[in-house]
């Protein structure tokens, strides 16, 4: 994924730049603190996505959104994800209208950014966007309603981030536990019920997917809980699981380490399975 970054803050455009960076499927084209300056990097370059703020000197985004979107040179536009601190439903309602594809108020997580990014450019996976939903709203996410034709385009879909998530953390890869963990993850974002029978059908299943036993796979996910807990990354712990009542007195168990994941990646996409 090619991307422009175009912000009217030194500190934002680094702070963005260097995040976006670490990923190994975004190229960082250039960043840039103009609009004017981004419409003509944007005619020559043609990147897949732009993220950009509203507000910018030389040339606001809701113009070069106006330019662009009426630029008949430019053979395929960009997506775009645009960021502000106008909490303002004409403006964005607006944005939209111009060919936004998403609409972030300020503050936002970096993480989030990067997710929406990756829901935008893989809509090739068969996904539709509301348009009533494309406004996230600070941290309450309420962006997407992902459309998906069946359990395995989301789990492809979902592998990616799940690993980025537990590497954040700081779990070994190369322990049998990460790759139970990492599946009882993208098996509970698909059906969060699945956790109420966690002994009698998640560990078996996982089981029967990787030709070990139930009892195996238990014993596997604790001890990646425990060597994540106690040799991870506590600041990535402490972010994900800040909000659990658990988190300081002690490490979750099997199904509670799960659910939060889970439940983080369901809030964060609002999915939605087609029947």
């Amino acid at each position: 994924m090619r991307i422009i970054i175009i912000v009217n803050s030194r500190e934002e455009g680094k702070r963005i730049s260097d995040y976006l960076e670490r990923k190994s499927d975004i190229e960082i084209i250039n960043v840039l603190y103009n609009g004017e300056e981004a419409y003509r990097q944007i005619l020559s370059e043609q990147p897949d996505l732009i993220v950009m703020n509203i507000v910018l000197p030389g040339m606001d985004g809701l113009e070069l959104m106006e330019l662009l979107s009426t630029d008949l040179s430019i053979p395929k536009l960009p997506k775009v994800i645009a960021i502000s601190s106008v909490d303002n439903i004409t403006i964005m309602e607006c944005a939209c209208q111009l060919g936004v594809d998403f609409y972030m108020l300020k503050p936002y997580r970096l993480e989030t950014l990067y997710h929406r990014i990756r829901q935008i450019c893989y809509q090739s996976r068969k996904m539709t966007y509301g348009r009533n939903l494309q406004m996230d709203h600070k941290e309450q996410d309420r962006t997407v309603a992902l459309e998906i034709d069946d359990y395995e385009s989301l789990e492809n879909f979902l592998n990616s981030d799940v690993t980025d998530v537990l590497r954040r953390v700081g779990m070994p890869a190369h322990i049998k536990g990460y790759q139970y963990i990492r599946t009882g993850i993208i098996m509970a974002v698909q059906d969060i019920t699945i956790l109420n029978y966690i002994t009698k059908l998640l560990y078996p299943t996982i089981a029967k997917q990787y030709s070990t036993t139930p009892s195996s796979v238990e014993r596997a996910i604790r001890h990646a809980i425990e060597v994540t807990w106690s040799r991870g990354n506590s600041d990535a712990i402490r972010e994900i699981f800040c909000n659990t009542s658990w988190a300081e007195q002690r490490k979750p168990t099997n199904s509670e380490f799960i659910a939060q994941i889970a439940d983080q990646f369901r809030v964060d996409y609002n999915i939605q399975i087609r029947a």
